[in-house]
C-alpha cells in the first residue's frame, strides 16, 4: 500500500494585517458562534500544480471585500534555487462559496510562487499534483474530523467489498483526537488498498445555516439562516478533484456514516459506464438501530469488536440531500463539485436519480458533533421503521470478501423476527423512497 500524507501550501493573513474578509451575512444575523467560526483571514487554502503543470492553482474562500486588493496583487514564479522571478498572468474563477486562481507559469518556472501587493508579500513552494497516483483507480473520497479510526477502517473495508475501491482520499479538518500519523498507522494496519492519502487542513470550516439557531431565525422573520459562510465545505471538493482525482476511473463521494448500495445487487462501476452523463445521482434514506425490547438503550451488536455498521438496520425517513459517484468522463475542470451534487459549467442539470442505488445514512454512526442526539435508539414502529433486508443481503455477501470480519446474519434475522419486523408486517409502509420488497422472494425466509 502506498501511503501519502499531504500538508497544503496555504496563505493566511496575519493578526496584525489591516485587512480581513468581511461576512456578507448581516450583523443582526450573526452571533458569537458565527464570529468564532467565520474565516476572516484565509486568502488561499492550497497552491499546487495543475495536472499538466502549466498552472499554479490556488483554491480559496470567496474574496468578498478583499477582491480589489487581490486584483492588484502581482504574481511571479521562479524555479527552485533562485534566479530570476518571472511575472505571471492570473485568472479568477468565482464559484459558490469558493474561488479559484489559475496562475499561468512560464516554462520551467513551476517550483516557487510569490505574491506582492497590499495584502502583503507571500512566497511559497507550489505543491505537487498527485492525479497520476489516482489515475485509472476506483476511488473513495470524504472529509472528516475526529471520527473513531475503527469507524473509518470499517467504512473503507465495506466500500472496498461492495464497490472494489482501490484508493481512498481523506481530508482531515484539524482533528484533535489523534494525529495524522496515528490515523494513518491504524488505517494501514486495518485496510488493504493500493493508495491511502490523508490531507491535513488546519482551517476554519465556517459557520452553517438552517433553522438551528431559533433567536436568529426569529430575527430573520422566521426564515432559516442562509448557507453563506461554510467556505471549506466547498474548497475541499475543489482541492480533491484538481490535485488528486481528475484522472481517477471513478469516484464515490459520501461521508463516513454513509454507504451507497445497489438495490438490485448490481455493479456500481457498470452503472457508471452505462450512464450517459458519467454521473450517478444517488438518493438516500436514514438507517437506524432500534432499542432491544427489555434492554433499553442496547442494540443487537452493542458488544466490543462488532462493527458499528453491523447493527440490525432499519430504514427510516428518506434523506432530502443526495450523494453521487462519477466517472472520469463525467466531470470537467471548470465544473464545481459540491457536497451533494455537481454544478456543471455547461449549465447541464444533474441527471435524474439513479433509482437502482440508495445510500444509507447511519444515524448512530455519529459523534453527536452537532449537538443533536442521534445516539438515541427508538423502539420498533411498523408504521415508521422498515427492516432493511436489501442491505442485510448485500452485506452478508460482501463481508465474506473482507478478512477479519464476520457478519452476524443469523443474529440480525433472529432479532428482526423477534420484534415482528421480518417478514414485513401488515400495515407497514413501503420502503422509502422508491420500492417495496417482496418478502416471498426472501432467501432467508423462515
Amino acid at each position: 500500500m502506498q501511503i501519502l500524507e499531504v500538508t497544503p501550501f496555504g496563505w493566511r493573513l496575519g493578526l496584525d494585517s489591516p485587512y480581513w474578509r468581511k461576512p456578507v451575512r448581516p450583523e443582526y444575523l450573526q452571533d458569537n458562534a458565527f464570529r468564532e467560526q467565520f474565516d476572516y483571514r484565509t486568502v488561499c487554502y492550497d497552491i499546487f500544480l495543475s495536472a499538466d503543470e502549466k498552472f499554479a492553482i490556488c483554491v480559496c474562500p470567496p474574496f468578498f471585500n478583499l477582491l480589489p486588493l487581490l486584483e492588484e496583487t502581482v504574481f511571479t514564479a521562479a524555479r527552485a534555487g533562485g534566479g530570476f522571478w518571472f511575472p505571471c498572468k492570473k485568472n479568477l474563477i468565482d464559484l459558490d462559496r469558493c474561488s479559484q486562481l489559475w496562475v499561468g507559469l512560464p516554462p520551467g518556472k513551476k517550483d516557487l510562487l510569490a505574491c506582492h501587493g497590499k495584502l502583503g508579500k507571500f512566497v511559497t513552494r507550489v505543491g505537487a499534483n498527485y492525479c497520476h497516483l489516482f489515475a485509472g483507480k476506483k476511488a473513495l473520497f470524504t472529509k472528516q474530523k475526529n471520527n473513531p479510526p475503527e469507524w473509518i477502517a470499517d467504512w473503507i473495508n465495506l466500500n472496498q467489498a461492495l464497490h472494489g475501491i482501490q484508493a481512498v482520499l481523506l481530508f482531515d479538518n484539524d482533528s484533535d483526537a489523534y494525529s495524522g500519523q496515528e490515523l494513518l498507522q491504524h488505517l494501514a494496519a486495518k485496510t488493504s488498498l493500493d493508495l491511502l492519502c490523508l490531507v491535513q487542513l488546519p482551517y476554519p470550516f465556517g459557520p452553517g445555516g438552517g433553522p438551528g439557531r431559533p433567536r436568529l431565525v426569529e430575527a430573520n422573520e422566521g426564515r432559516p439562516l442562509p448557507w453563506d459562510s461554510d467556505f471549506l465545505n466547498y474548497g475541499i471538493p475543489a482541492m480533491a478533484y484538481l490535485r488528486f482525482l481528475e484522472q481517477a476511473a471513478q469516484v464515490i463521494v459520501c461521508d463516513i456514516d454513509e454507504i451507497i448500495l445497489a438495490e438490485d445487487q448490481g455493479d456500481l462501476a457498470a452503472k457508471l459506464q452505462a450512464s450517459p452523463a458519467g454521473i450517478l445521482n444517488v438518493p438516500g434514506v436514514w438507517a437506524t438501530a432500534l432499542a432491544t425490547p427489555g434492554a433499553r438503550g442496547k442494540t443487537l451488536n452493542g458488544k466490543s469488536g462488532a462493527s458499528v455498521f453491523f447493527q440490525a438496520p432499519f430504514q427510516d425517513d428518506p434523506m432530502v440531500a443526495k450523494k453521487y459517484a462519477f466517472a472520469q468522463r463525467g466531470v470537467q475542470r471548470l465544473d464545481q463539485l459540491n457536497v451533494h451534487n455537481i454544478w456543471k459549467a455547461s449549465g447541464e442539470p444533474m441527471p435524474a436519480d439513479e433509482t437502482s442505488l440508495l445510500y444509507r445514512h447511519f444515524k448512530q454512526v455519529s459523534t453527536d458533533w452537532k449537538g443533536e442526539s442521534r445516539l438515541i435508539k427508538p423502539p420498533f414502529d411498523k408504521t415508521r421503521h422498515i427492516f432493511d433486508c436489501a442491505f442485510v443481503k448485500a452485506m452478508s455477501r460482501a463481508v465474506r470478501k473482507v478478512r477479519g470480519y464476520a457478519y452476524p446474519l443469523q443474529e440480525i434475522l433472529a432479532y428482526a423476527r423477534s420484534i415482528g419486523a421480518c417478514p414485513r408486517p401488515e400495515g407497514s409502509r413501503p420502503a422509502p423512497p422508491y420500492r417495496d420488497y417482496d418478502c416471498s422472494l426472501c432467501p432467508y425466509k423462515a
